[in-house]
């Protein structure tokens, strides 16, 4: 959607086209209210848009780079928090700090399994690049890996709490937002 606003030289408000996706979803399916994955796919994405243009305007002062590696994460955590506080009752103290240490490897990991897709699509030789796009990610997959097993072994990694209520979840959010453009 947001393409085709482009290519009719058109504007798009990103959080107005997450609400027409999550719209027709739950239109498809209302089920998919209840399921965990959508919660958290959509809060995070809706999260990312409403926060992280605000919060890389106050942290200026640093490099884009590094502010978009700490921000990004910082801003996914604080807004799947309360979902999975609701559904799990834990929350993993060093997550962040996790999802900073593996953000490098992500981009890495998300371009060869694309290549690789792509790779696997050419006759006869298809397979063998893809296998070859494998090997070359395969180290970035188990430094990711690493990273999480060493920060969930630390010390108070899990922190378990009782089922919040709505009201709270609303209010925490309400809370979130006020301290982002404050």
């Amino acid at each position: 959607l947001i393409l085709i606003g482009r290519l009719i030289d058109r504007k798009s408000d990103n959080i107005v086209l997450l609400a027409l996706v999550c719209s027709i979803l739950v239109a498809y399916n209302p089920l998919l209210l209840k399921d965990i994955g959508f919660q958290l796919s959509f809060i995070v994405a809706f999260g990312l848009l409403f926060s992280v243009p605000v919060l890389m305007e106050k942290l200026k002062p640093l490099p884009n780079w590094l502010s978009g590696a700490i921000g990004v994460p910082l801003v996914a955590q604080l807004w799947v928090a309360p979902i999975q506080i609701f559904h799990f009752n834990t929350f993993a103290l060093y997550s962040i700090i996790a999802n900073v240490a593996v953000m490098p490897f992500n981009a890495i990991i998300t371009f060869g399994g694309f290549t690789g897709s792509i790779l696997a699509l050419i006759p006869v030789i298809g397979e063998n690049l893809c296998f070859l796009a494998d090997k070359i990610t395969e180290p970035f997959v188990s430094l990711l890996l690493w990273i999480s097993e060493y920060c969930s072994n630390l010390p108070h990694s899990l922190l378990f709490f009782g089922k919040p209520l709505i009201i709270q979840l609303i209010i925490f959010y309400l809370l979130i937002a006020l301290g982002i453009y404050q």
